[in-house]
């Protein structure tokens, strides 16, 4: 609760944050130096303000400098803040804000927004991507051309789920399988940018699956999974070194994951009894165990402050 409000659900962006309460209204605090708070201001916020207009939403999600939602009566997209590379999907590059209509006018199941592109579901399962394509972040098989409009993802795949990252996306097969395009590496044994979907290597399949400066999933058994570039230990296998995993390595736990969620060089994840535990880069006590330290390992994150 917050000034009366009820939420439902959140979602945190590089320097903002929005929220969908009960009564399906969205609010958003924090940076709003371009629009992304969707107020119609660029005005940052210290508490929750409402996003312009009446329209009731179904989802939001916040990414670098933009924010995206579906609305709840017809699963419409819209999109606002930056704009630079075409990651509102409007047509155009001006910023917006207040949420403006994403081109293209289908139906999504899910949003997902990473730095400079965003990426979504429609409602038969068929992936798409709009924003910046560096490095294949957008799986259309191109190699460097920006989409101002949704773009359907290559290969034909349905989809149940997908996460979009700083220059990377994956998604969740109805199987639980994940494909991964983007910069290196993206789990299938190799180190090479993929312009289209790729399988993940192995016979591992995942319930949900989050997309940071590593990847990792959750399988169905609770067990942790992990796989790309780390220098700090979010990679959660016990190695201090910067190493490189293009596979899913298993994270070395006991613990059974319900959900994790992998941010800039760390990852944290619910246990199935509601435990917090985070491992990787603990900069500013980021993994939440009263320390500094980095952990290579899923170390339980501390009991809260009197």
């Amino acid at each position: 609760m917050a000034g009366g409000l009820v939420f439902r659900s959140i979602s945190a962006g590089d320097l903002h944050t929005c929220a969908v309460t009960t009564d399906d209204r969205i609010f958003c605090w924090g940076d709003n130096g371009l629009g992304q708070l969707g107020d119609g201001t660029t005005t940052s916020r210290r508490s929750p303000k409402a996003v312009a207009g009446t329209r009731r939403w179904a989802t939001v999600t916040a990414g670098g400098r933009h924010t995206c939602a579906i609305s709840k009566i017809d699963r419409r997209a819209y999109c606002w803040g930056f704009n630079n590379v075409g990651q509102l999907g409007t047509g155009g590059t001006a910023n917006r804000k207040i949420p403006t209509p994403v081109a293209g006018g289908l139906t999504w199941l899910q949003l997902d927004v990473g730095l400079f592109h965003s990426c979504g579901l429609t409602r038969a399962n068929v992936a798409y991507c709009w924003g910046m394509d560096s490095h294949g972040t957008l799986g259309d098989g191109s190699t460097r051309e920006n989409r101002l409009v949704p773009t359907v993802v290559a290969g034909g795949l349905a989809f149940t789920r997908i996460d979009a990252g700083y220059e990377r996306t994956c998604a969740l097969t109805g199987a639980g399988q994940a494909w991964c395009w983007g910069t290196s590496p993206v789990g299938d044994r190799s180190e090479l940018d993929r312009y289209t979907p790729r399988a993940t290597f192995g016979r591992i399949t995942f319930r949900q699956i989050t997309t940071g400066d590593v990847r990792c999933g959750a399988a169905p058994s609770g067990k942790a999974y992990c796989w790309g570039f780390d220098a700090f230990g979010a990679l959660g296998n016990g190695l201090i070194n910067p190493n490189i995993e293009p596979v899913p390595f298993a994270v070395q736990t006991d613990v059974a994951f319900t959900q994790l969620s992998a941010g800039a060089s760390h990852v944290c994840g619910r246990a199935v009894d509601g435990a917090l535990y985070c491992w990787g880069q603990n900069t500013e006590g980021r993994l939440g165990d009263g320390t500094t330290e980095n952990r290579q390992v899923p170390t339980r994150v501390a009991e809260p402050e009197s």
